[in-house]
Formats: structure tokens, C-alpha cells, sequence
């Protein structure tokens, strides 16, 4: 049985999301995107040139989107001499409110196998602020402005965000605008080095004036971003199976849901392979994935 710590460890690495069945993401993207559009929570904005979408890991809750700059900054520390690089990053995150919890049956109701279980959605998180808190480990940080504004008559809490304090390769600079929107908050976060922010601040500033809200088209069901979390309450071995397995289909679909165009998918029956990589380097990182469980 693989422990929880080697699954932390393994998927840090490997970039592994695991959840009773495991799903390995290879690679970056180079599809390339000038904008972001989510039907669901209703909003679109523009996104810089040549910047590329990044997947979704299946246990980042709230993210509804990622991109990455194709082209790092530097920074030298003057003490130790090394050099460090970083990508400035753009994230984008929901906060959709109040959780509630229901019954649910699970499984296949025509062959009689059914688990009862909870389903659960909610909001962990209270407000920006509370995120950046308890899922910010790059350094210590702190607010250095705050600023209530309106961009085309929504509500936005603009935050310039500093980290110092034992930040890993360099101090960073955090450009956020909570955009409030009614039915949910989303926060749009730029983040790069303190270095790099000069040149950069005019491009992100641009990019958060562009959000504007449209209409409300799709429903965005919990599977799809990661809102779900089941609690077991089955009591036998065979009900616990029945539950896990099911998890496990709905997290490999919210995988497949989540993946940029021009990413492939491979199920090899043991893992779900997302790739966009070679497919011989990706067979290569699954052959020595199975070996390391094997051993396990």
C-alpha cells in the first residue's frame, strides 16, 4: 500500500495526482492562447501573448484557470552567487460561497450495486486573503496595498501583494484583483519577481482592466472543477470498493475535462497518462512509475 507521504512526495516530482487510481501529467504546453472564457461562472478576459495554459491538477480546488509566461525572469542572489529563474504565472480563482451537503446513491443503479455516501460542496476558503494563507509556500508575505475600484461595473479589491521573507529564488511580487461578481468572487493573480515587475506591471494591469462579465451559459458540474468531495459512509468492504472506484472515475474525467487542447491522454488501465511530450518519454516515465509501485 503506497503511504500518504510517498504519494505527497511522488506527486511533487512526477507531478502525479492520486486518488485511489493515479494520474500522471507530462510536459508543458505550447499551445499558445490570447484569452480566457468561463461560461459558467460567467466572465472572459484577455491574457497575455504567448503565455500558455497550464493543466489543472485534480486536487487544486477553486482553480479555474492557469497560464505561464514562455519566457523566465532572473535573479542572482548576491550572497550565494546562484542564479535563479521563474516564469510569471497567472491564476485565476473561485470562490463560489457557502458549502451544502446531500445524499447521494453512487454506482450502477441498473446492476444493483449502489453505495449510499455524502456529497459535499464547499468553500473552504472565506475570501482571498484566507487562500493565499493557507496554500501560499513560496515565502512569507505580506499585503503592501489594498485598493476598492469598480472595472466595468463590477466591484473589484485590488491587492499588491510582496513576498520576502525566506522567499525560494528571489522576492516575488503579487498583482491580484478580486472581481466581485454576485453569484461568486473570482481572483485573477498575476505573480513574478519583485525584479521583473517594473517591466511587467503595465502588461498585467492591462490584462485585469480586459475581465469583463457575460452571460451565464453552462453549467459547470462538480466533477468538472474539482468542487466534489465524497464522504464515505459505506460499511462493508465491497460498498468501500464500489465507493472508491467511482471516485475514481469522476476524478479521471474531471482530468480529461480539465486538459488544454493539443495534450494527449493514454489509459493504460493501471494510469490515466496525460502527456505532451514525446510519446516514447512518456511511455519511459510510465514504465518506471509502474516498476516504483511495484516495488511499493
Amino acid at each position: 500500500m503506497t503511504s500518504p507521504l510517498f504519494q505527497h512526495l511522488f506527486s511533487v516530482f512526477f507531478s502525479v495526482a492520486l486518488l485511489s487510481a493515479t494520474t500522471v501529467t507530462l510536459g508543458p504546453k505550447h499551445e499558445r492562447f490570447s484569452g480566457h472564457e468561463d461560461r459558467s461562472l460567467g466572465f472572459k478576459m484577455s491574457t497575455p501573448k504567448k503565455w500558455n495554459q497550464v493543466p489543472i491538477q485534480n486536487d487544486e480546488r477553486w482553480i479555474v484557470g492557469r497560464y505561464q509566461s514562455h519566457k523566465a525572469n532572473h535573479y542572482t542572489d548576491k550572497t550565494s552567487g546562484w542564479t535563479y529563474d521563474h516564469k510569471p504565472e497567472l491564476t485565476m480563482i473561485a470562490f463560489t460561497g457557502e458549502g451544502l451537503e446531500t445524499d447521494v446513491q453512487l454506482g450502477n443503479k441498473d446492476e444493483g450495486q449502489t453505495v449510499s455516501a455524502k456529497l459535499r460542496i464547499e468553500n473552504p476558503y472565506k475570501d482571498y486573503p484566507e487562500y493565499l494563507k493557507k496554500t501560499y509556500y513560496g515565502g512569507g508575505w505580506f499585503i503592501d496595498q489594498e485598493e476598492e475600484k469598480v472595472i466595468h461595473d463590477i466591484p473589484v479589491t485590488a491587492y499588491e501583494i510582496k513576498v520576502e521573507k525566506s522567499a525560494s529564488g528571489g522576492a516575488k511580487h503579487i498583482t491580484t484583483w478580486v472581481y466581485h461578481l454576485g453569484h461568486a468572487d473570482v481572483a485573477v493573480q498575476f505573480e513574478c519577481l519583485e525584479v521583473a515587475y517594473p517591466k511587467l506591471k503595465k502588461e498585467f494591469q492591462s490584462r485585469l482592466k480586459s475581465f469583463v462579465a457575460i452571460e451565464r451559459t453552462e453549467a459547470k458540474n462538480a466533477s468538472s472543477i474539482g468542487l466534489k468531495e465524497v464522504i464515505n459512509s459505506a460499511n462493508s468492504a465491497e460498498e468501500r470498493k464500489a465507493l472508491r472506484l467511482e471516485i475514481e472515475k469522476e476524478q479521471h474525467e474531471k482530468a480529461l475535462t480539465n486538459l488544454p487542447e493539443d495534450w494527449s491522454s493514454e489509459d493504460t488501465g493501471r494510469f490515466l497518462v496525460l502527456s505532451h511530450v514525446k510519446k516514447k518519454h512518456a511511455k519511459d516515465v510510465t514504465d518506471q512509475v509502474g516498476k516504483m509501485f511495484d516495488w511499493l
